[in-house]
């Protein structure tokens, strides 16, 4: 019901979210409606060989933070006193080494954000982020009737099998008594249900 017109300006709650940037690091983004004294989370990956091989930049460098990390963690904060004013922007840049084929998730965890005094701040995390074109398949039901329904599948790889469980939200009381055609037709599946 506000006036702003860029939803990218636009949060309830502090949060704290990844974007892969140009240069294949990752860019943690941050929405807080409190002055921030600190922060260290953790980032990890189905990728073979994902490691942080850095930490710099944003509003976290821009206070005057040390900065640090290891393989696996990053953190930020002041010996001074400084903190991040509220805001929205880039906290920090994590440079990361993706491995040999980058395409997978990257998950960002155990995220402690804390006020002047220590005590850690609510926030929102959006924990996960794809790279690349990882291996993902999403089934969906459609044009469900009293009869029958169809399975949709999207998938970015190819298929070689499939088996899945069909449960009814309501009573319980449905019976599967055939299943047939489709992209398993096509491709000359055994299909069967019970």
């Amino acid at each position: 019901n506000g006036t702003e017109t860029n939803p990218d300006n636009c949060y309830e709650n502090n949060t704290l979210w990844m974007q892969l940037n140009s240069d294949n690091n990752i860019d943690v983004y941050m929405y807080n409606e409190d002055v921030v004294a600190g922060f260290q989370f953790e980032l990890s990956s189905d990728l073979d060989g994902f490691m942080i091989t850095g930490i710099s930049g944003g509003s976290a460098a821009d206070a005057g933070f040390q900065l640090s990390s290891n393989s696996t963690t990053a953190l930020g904060f002041s010996l001074t006193g400084a903190t991040i004013p509220a805001g929205l922007g880039l906290l920090a840049t994590i440079e990361v080494d993706l491995g040999d084929d980058p395409n997978g998730f990257i998950y960002l965890d155990e995220a402690i954000i804390s006020d002047t005094s220590g005590a850690a701040l609510d926030f929102d995390v959006f924990d996960e982020l794809m790279v690349g074109t990882p291996p993902y398949v999403e089934l969906s039901l459609e044009n469900v009737t009293t009869t029958g329904a169809d399975v949709h599948i999207f998938s970015t790889t190819d298929v070689a099998g499939f088996q899945f469980d069909l449960t009814s939200l309501t009573d319980g009381s449905f019976e599967l008594t055939g299943v047939s055609g489709g992209l398993a037709e096509d491709a000359d599946f055994s299909v069967s249900g019970n």
